[in-house]
Formats: C-alpha cells, sequence, structure tokens
C-alpha cells in the first residue's frame, strides 16, 4: 500500500512538471523572434544563382589555392640558410657491448 502512495505522488509531481514545460513552450511562442548577434544593417551572404556560378567560383577558388601552393612548394625547393644560435649540449647513449 505504501508503494502506491509513492507512485501517486511521484505521477503528480511529473504532471505538474509536463504542465509546466507546455506552458513555457506556449509562452515562447506567443514572445517576440529571439534576438540575433548581428546587426540588422549587415544582409546576408547572397546565395548562388545557379549552380554554373558555383561551379565557377569553386574553379576559381581552387585556381587560386594552386597558385599560392606552387608558390609555396617553389620556396621550399630552394635551399634554407639557418643561423642556430644556441646549441643543446649534445648527449649520445652508445649501447654497451658484451666482452
Amino acid at each position: 500500500m505504501r508503494r502506491r502512495g509513492h507512485e501517486v505522488k511521484l505521477s503528480v509531481v511529473l504532471a505538474g512538471l509536463l504542465a509546466m514545460n507546455i506552458a513555457v513552450q506556449l509562452v515562447q511562442l506567443t514572445q517576440g523572434s529571439m534576438a540575433v548577434a548581428q546587426p540588422a544593417s549587415q544582409t546576408p551572404p547572397q546565395p548562388f544563382g545557379n549552380s554554373a556560378e558555383f561551379q565557377r567560383r569553386t574553379a576559381d577558388g581552387i585556381g587560386q589555392l594552386v597558385e599560392r601552393m606552387g608558390r609555396i612548394e617553389a620556396r621550399l625547393e630552394k635551399p634554407f640558410n639557418v643561423k642556430v644560435l644556441e646549441m643543446p649540449p649534445i648527449q649520445v647513449n652508445l649501447p654497451k657491448t658484451a666482452n
């Protein structure tokens, strides 16, 4: 019998929580829209007009990346001149030979 009392109390609490949840959701629906982080003066980026324009822009972007990678590779093919300012001491651990 005692268990039945706990079940009733628990179901009443759960029903109350569900009712509060529904009430909060209804209040949020009646309120205005949420504030946006960006100022209203900025216009959103314009979508591509068609797939041909998207492909052209994508190809242009890839072409720019290829040119940039070519310049980077050209620099890396040349030897580097490096000046060592500080050199830590070298420690060599030779394996011990069995005599």
